[in-house]
């Protein structure tokens, strides 16, 4: 056997075992479901009751606001405009106030369910011997996997058990 012959039966020795060390190994590749991963977690935490309550604190104010500006308008036809100006102004003011508090708390929320969904994914994972975890969405991180490989229900399992 001449040195040229063994150098290519060596290549092709090696070349074939890195084909079968990556087809025959465990594979540590899995996905979730971000979608349903978030929708759980937000309804475990109560975060959307939250943001309702705040909703629905701010427009009673702005309800009262709003009755009494209605009455200012159903006094005498003499009734003062510039006073009538001022609180439909002040009605404006507290709308817009009250729109941009809820965005404020609503990204302020999201920050926090994100960076604790976070945490528990990077535990789940280590916990798990997970070397990678890709994220499915709507718009097409995973385009296909079996589901053999979806492990969304666990880590929603383990989210429920870290969360209590």
């Amino acid at each position: 056997m001449s040195f040229k012959q063994i150098i290519i039966q060596l290549v092709l020795a090696v070349i074939t075992g890195l084909v079968l060390f990556f087809l025959l190994r465990p594979s540590n590749t899995y996905f979730i479901d971000n979608s349903r991963v978030v929708a759980h977690y937000v309804k475990l935490k109560g975060i959307d009751e939250l943001l309702e309550e705040k909703k629905r604190q701010m427009q009673v104010e702005i309800d009262s606001a709003s009755i009494y500006l209605n009455s200012i308008q159903g006094e005498k036809a003499d009734v003062d405009t510039v006073r009538l100006a001022k609180e439909l102004s002040r009605v404006n003011q507290l709308r817009q106030q009250f729109q941009g508090h809820l965005q404020a708390e609503d990204q302020r929320l999201s920050a926090e369910v994100r960076d604790e969904l976070n945490s528990f994914i990077r535990s789940f994972s280590k916990k798990n011997g997970i070397d990678i975890l890709f994220g499915a969405t709507g718009g097409g991180n995973v385009l296909y996997a079996i589901d053999e490989i979806d492990i969304t229900q666990e880590l929603i399992e383990y989210i429920d058990e870290g969360a209590r």
